[in-house]
């Protein structure tokens, strides 16, 4: 696929698999429940869970109570997360990385959408205490492109927050020998995908950042994005 706008835009669900989908997020309202609709997911509608839904299984997967969210009204939460873009608080980070979000894609190139990643990774900062970490923003950008709530700041906050504390606790704690640890967990994960992939790359990877005398770990870097996208 291009990096155009229809990248991200997929067509319209067939019209009896989203009403049968939507029935059963509808139905979903306890653990087992969410293992149903799972199955559902998976022996019903083929492991594909229609766009336009999306949103909506997430929250009951990453079991975020919609009441709670909205306990805080949308005033309110607008106000706390502008007033937490702060130099204290990684703003200088954030606005860079916010600028490297999908530069391919128009929609990121927009000040509304940078604004909104911006307030938005500054406000989990403040309240998770940690300081921001490089890829934050890539984890925040799909659950703004969810159809049914990617225009809803307080949900898409919500859904950001429950999956980082979900599926990367460790990134909230920002004890400085913690971060270390961070990194060559990523870097373990990683390795671990590319051998899956393509075990020949891993091997050619692994020679060349494990020899120091073939070449500087830079110079291996060089070598492995030519092999990626050569």
């Amino acid at each position: 696929m291009n990096n155009t706008e229809s990248e991200w835009k997929p067509a319209p669900t067939d019209p009896e698999t989203l009403r049968r989908v939507r029935v059963a997020v509808k139905a979903t309202a306890s653990a087992a429940d969410v293992a149903r609709l799972r199955s559902f997911i998976v022996q019903e509608a083929k492991g594909i869970i229609p766009h336009e839904v999306r949103g909506g299984v997430w929250m009951h997967l990453l079991r975020v109570n919609s009441d709670e969210v909205y306990a805080e009204t949308s005033d309110q939460f607008a106000k706390r997360a502008m007033e937490s873009v702060r130099d204290d608080n990684s703003k200088e980070q954030i606005l860079k990385d916010v600028t490297r979000t999908r530069p391919s894609l128009e929609t990121f190139k927009q000040s509304h959408v940078r604004n909104a990643l911006t307030k938005l990774l500054s406000l989990f900062c403040q309240r998770q205490g940690v300081s921001y970490i490089q890829g934050f923003n890539e984890l925040l950008v799909p659950f703004l492109l969810l159809d049914d709530v990617g225009q809803n700041p307080r949900l898409v906050y919500a859904l950001y927050s429950a999956f980082l504390k979900s599926f990367v606790p460790w990134v909230l704690d920002s004890a400085e020998h913690k971060v270390f640890e961070v990194l060559k967990r990523a870097f373990r994960y990683f390795g671990r995908l590319l051998l899956y992939f393509d075990p020949n790359l891993f091997l050619d990877a692994r020679q060349l950042l494990h020899d120091p005398g073939h070449l500087r770990d830079e110079l291996a870097g060089y070598h492995i994005r030519t092999k990626l996208y050569r």
